[in-house]
């Protein structure tokens, strides 16, 4: 018998490691492993929104992945959030819905007639007070949720914190409570907060559980004007998701009334979404969504209706008309397209998806320049600690 050879010894040697690592850790090739899959996704409802997220408009929140939600306020964050829920519930049939409160803003009324009070039962409602409660309860919940799963694998839950942005640590608290004064915080707040949601991160991918966080952005009025917002948490919170989502808002009026006083009559707000970060696909995506105060989510196909027109699936050809070339000749006015006259999108969407998923994916050797982006938020954030203190 010949002898190995020096290459064939050290495969030996490194398979019987490997062997041992695995027993030891669960691990696997890539190939093999149920964590480097996304096994399911929840619909936000808008097409659009869908499709930055995930890179298809038929997919939307990814399940076993942690999505940040960052708006200022009234920018469509509850509404967002809504929706997922009632997705989960009615179209992915979840088991269990996991709402972590800090503001008292998951009510009854949130969502639409398709969620029915046995929907609802589904629905587990958590006050949390401070940063340190929403670590440690989150981590309880996502634990429970794993043993459950060994006993029913088929087992689906969400878990929605609304918000991150309100939670207090506990020392201010009990500042107020024993001293009766509010300390200066000094960075402290922040740095306790990435490390819970750090703290998560893993565990939701072992529980294979969509986890929706929702934060508060600030402007500086002094900064440089950026699409990128700071937000509650810090530089290091903007990025510590696996899909990073800021939000804001352009109130629409109503051109045909006024109110008594003569002021303008708003009629809807048109919320403008963008991803800040992505590992999903390309990030830095913007979609934009219509929201009418009469009508709630009134045309999801809103934010396709640009992307349409750069792929040349809508066309224009004359002002005020559109066309779409892979069904005919005929003329429609915008608003009949978006509101889905002649199921018109029914067409449209595979076509779409052709040209836009293609665009969407990362190209090969991304994930290294995505970790030296991610040291790099890292450096600057810990620089900015250091001066805090």
């Amino acid at each position: 018998m010949a002898e190995k050879t020096a290459k064939e010894k050290a495969r030996a040697l490194l398979n019987n490691k490997q062997k041992e690592h695995r027993k030891r850790h669960g691990g696997c090739p890539l190939t093999e492993s149920k964590y480097s899959k996304i096994s399911d996704w929840i619909s936000t409802g808008d097409m659009g929104l869908n499709r930055i997220i995930s890179g298809s408009v038929y997919h939307g929140i990814p399940s076993g992945r942690v999505t940040m939600l960052s708006g200022e306020s009234q920018s469509g964050k509850s509404f967002v959030t809504s929706k997922i829920i009632e997705n989960a519930l009615v179209e992915n049939n979840y088991d269990l819905v996991d709402v972590l409160d800090s503001e008292g803003g998951m009510t009854d009324e949130m969502f639409s007639d398709r969620v029915t009070d046995e929907h609802k039962e589904k629905i587990e409602h958590t006050l949390i007070e401070t940063v340190e409660d929403f670590a440690v309860i989150a981590r309880k919940k996502l634990n429970l949720i794993l043993e459950v799963k060994k006993l029913d694998p088929d087992f689906k839950a969400l878990m929605i914190v609304d918000s991150i942005g309100m939670l207090p640590i506990e020392k201010i608290l009990k500042n107020l409570d024993d001293q009766n004064r509010l300390p200066a915080d000094q960075g402290t707040r922040a740095k306790i907060l990435n490390s819970a949601i750090q703290a998560l991160m893993t565990l939701t991918v072992k529980a294979d559980v969509p986890l929706v966080l929702l934060n508060h952005v600030y402007d500086d009025p002094s900064g440089m004007v950026s699409k990128i917002k700071s937000v509650s948490g810090g530089k290091r919170a903007t990025h510590s998701g696996h899909v990073c989502i800021q939000t804001s808002k352009i109130f629409e009026k109503d051109p045909n009334r006024t109110l008594k006083n003569g002021k303008p009559f708003y009629q809807s707000t048109v919320l403008k979404m963008f991803t800040t970060k992505n590992r999903v696909v390309k990030p830095f995506y913007e979609t934009d969504i219509y929201l009418s105060y009469s009508n709630g989510l009134q045309y999801p196909y809103f934010g396709l209706w640009k992307p349409c027109m750069d792929y040349g699936i809508i066309k224009s050809p004359k002002q005020g008309w559109y066309t779409i070339p892979i069904i005919g000749d005929k003329s429609y006015r915008r608003a009949d397209i978006l509101k889905n006259v002649d199921n018109v999108w029914d067409i449209i969407l595979p076509e779409f998806e052709k040209m836009s998923i293609p665009d969407m994916q990362y190209a090969s050797g991304v994930d290294e320049e995505l970790e030296e982006f991610d040291n790099m938020i890292e450096e600057i954030d810990n620089s900015d600690n250091e001066s805090d203190e």
